[in-house]
């Protein structure tokens, strides 16, 4: 008897420390309120241990609960699995509860004595009886929002000691299905002395950010990508924990085999940073697959980390992680000729596929959430530059140009152009693609990065003078950033475009990704005609400079 009161006030004990609330009502039926930031779960408790007092003051267990099996063979084996259970790879807790001094149920229930609900005996004693669970249980119901939290109610229920669990999840449409992440099991009592809360942390799940090198380039640029996924703060509650990067480049990026595995312990990172102050990860710790390129779909990468618990670095070495780390995916793509130009411009996607259930023999592995899709996106233009008469303002046809820019040591790059599309750099100005206008007037130049670039006419249309100078381009853009609740995306609007001639504003369209300036051209100079009156002008200047000439030869004498 002595035991049984140690147990009932142990359990009590034990009921504050999980924080559950637990209600009565007035058909001496109880509560119990499980609190959440999210909204969408469902959780059901099932009683395993049922109570041996008669007025439901507090609880003592004398049997099996309703929803444990009655099923001989089945008690047989979730004996013989509770007396498997060792703690610290050593001691049996459990190893006499079919030869103690009362029923099994009652010497199993003992054997809880003095232990918080995140004990490994506790947890190892849930995951057992978890499986041997045949009754329906009693679930929440779908939460009411209270001070920023949601709390979920499941109500009707009988004294006794309760295992609860999460049996339902957020469903949230993304690709890789639910978003959210079990909570570990609650074991608690459920009589009229039992009172507190307990909490499901949003944090139990990790997140997906991406950011990229460039947010607008040249075709044939290439782009280095940077995938960071957080851990969650109940990192620890598993023995081994997946992690699943599914990224997706649309058809104007070419991804190049670069991938790289970085894991920054203590979370300090920026992608911006030196990748050098993380350690990088032995290839041989993760795996990773490509899609063939498809001009219509992109490519596809996966990368999977199968235990982000004992990943090596190059040396061979463990990498200790904790909820603190960041893990980081870099790896580099080419802006191609597919590329979409302006408009929606170029976009990469990404989600993380990683382990949410804890309570899954300890390893989490055989059930995954995912996260939102994050998704970045790079911009390309056209230029599109017209010639014309400076009098008449009407297209000029063959004027040659060259389109150059400056690298960082100040040296000029030629745009090299294929189908009319930027495909190279050159140093040498020879190597450069000549530009020439058409009927109209009109060249191009597709794929372009934003920035200053610079237009020399090299021959200019018959009959005109060539420009004394370089015309300086200057092309800009800009951006929104939508959050819609569900994803991350950044930059996923273009939402302006201009351009500037030697400071002379152009015209642009932002859905079709063109800027557009005009070029103006001056005749050239010729000698009037012979008899005309043009001659009279030159006779009548020359002859005044020769008397001029005269005076003062005169004059000069004089003086002397």
């Amino acid at each position: 008897m002595r035991k049984l009161k140690q147990l009932a006030s142990v359990l009590l004990a034990l009921v504050m420390c999980f924080g559950l609330t637990v209600t009565a009502f007035a058909d001496d039926t109880y509560s119990i309120t499980v609190t959440n930031p999210d909204s969408g779960y469902t959780y059901t408790a099932y009683q395993i241990f049922k109570d041996g007092q008669s007025d439901g003051s507090s609880f003592v267990a004398n049997a099996w609960g309703d929803d444990i099996t009655t099923n001989a063979a089945e008690l047989a084996a979730m004996y013989a699995e509770l007396e498997a259970i060792t703690v610290d790879n050593s001691t049996y807790p459990f190893a006499n509860i079919e030869n103690g001094q009362g029923t099994v149920p009652i010497e199993t229930a003992m054997v809880l004595e003095g232990y918080d609900n995140d004990d490994e005996v506790v947890q190892k004693f849930a995951a057992v009886v978890s499986k041997y669970i045949t009754g329906s249980g009693t679930t929440s119901d779908s939460g009411t929002l209270v001070d920023s939290n949601y709390n979920y109610v499941i109500s009707g229920l009988d004294v006794g000691y309760y295992l609860v669990k999460t049996t339902g999840l957020p469903s949230t449409g993304y690709a890789g299905g639910d978003n959210g992440a079990y909570t570990r099991y609650i074991l608690t009592t459920v009589c009229d002395e039992t009172k507190g809360t307990q909490s499901a942390s949003k944090s139990a799940v990790p997140t997906i950010d991406k950011d990229l090198s460039d947010v607008d380039a040249n075709i044939g640029d290439t782009i280095t990508y940077y995938l960071t996924a957080t851990l969650p703060s109940k990192y620890a509650d598993y023995e081994t924990y997946k992690l699943v990067f599914h990224d997706t480049l649309s058809k104007g990026l070419t991804y190049a085999n670069t991938v790289k595995v970085y894991v920054f312990p203590d979370g300090d990172y920026d992608y911006k940073q030196n990748l050098s102050n993380g350690t990088q990860v032995a290839s041989t710790s993760y795996k990773f697959e490509a899609s063939d390129y498809d001009s219509t779909n992109g490519t596809t990468i996966t990368v999977t980390l199968d235990d982000t618990k004992t990943l090596k670095d190059t040396n061979g070495n463990t990498i200790g992680t904790s909820s603190k780390s960041l893990i980081v995916v870099t790896f580099t793509a080419q802006l191609n000729s597919d590329a979409v130009i302006g408009g929606a411009g170029n976009p990469n996607e990404v989600y993380l596929e990683y382990s949410n259930n804890p309570n899954d023999s300890g390893t989490g592995n055989n059930n995954t959430g995912t996260t939102p899709e994050d998704k970045v996106v790079t911009w390309t233009y056209t230029l599109n530059v017209t010639k014309v008469d400076s009098s008449t303002n009407a297209g000029l046809e063959d004027a040659a140009f060259i389109l150059y820019r400056l690298n960082s040591n100040n040296e000029e790059e030629y745009v090299v152009l294929t189908n009319g599309k930027v495909s190279n750099w050159t140093t040498t100005e020879t190597g450069g693609t000549t530009l020439t206008s058409d009927a109209d007037g009109l060249f191009s130049v597709i794929g372009l990065d934003v920035g200053t670039c610079y237009l020399r006419e090299v021959t200019p249309p018959s009959g005109y003078r060539t420009l004394a100078n370089d015309i300086e381009l200057e092309i800009k853009a800009t951006y929104s950033r939508t959050d819609s609740g569900t994803a991350t995306d950044d930059y996923i609007t273009l939402t302006g475009l201009t351009i500037t001639a030697d400071s002379t504003p152009g015209s642009s369209d932002t859905s079709n990704g063109t800027v557009s300036t005009t070029v103006a051209n001056s005749k050239a100079g010729s000698l009037p005609s012979t008899g005309g009156i043009g001659t009279t002008i030159f006779y009548v200047v020359g002859g005044v400079l020769v008397v001029g000439a005269v005076v003062l030869l005169i004059t000069r004498k004089r003086m002397k």
